[in-house]
């Protein structure tokens, strides 16, 4: 039976994502935040690398 279930929740899903993607807007919507997150990702990692050889210099780990 749980997987009865599993199966219409699953489908349903689906069917609830064709709906979203149907639409331009979304599309474009999806593609720009994923666009901001790719560079909020690059902009966490300078910042990291940064203060990673900053501390790196005051203690003299290598």
């Amino acid at each position: 039976m749980g997987e009865v279930s599993g199966i219409s929740k699953l489908i349903s899903y689906s069917d609830d994502l064709v709906k979203v993607l149907k639409d331009q807007m979304d599309i474009n919507n999806l593609a720009q935040g994923l666009q901001h997150r790719k560079a909020f990702h690059s902009s966490c990692d300078s910042d990291f690398n940064e203060v990673q050889n900053s501390l790196r210099g005051k203690s003299g780990i290598v």
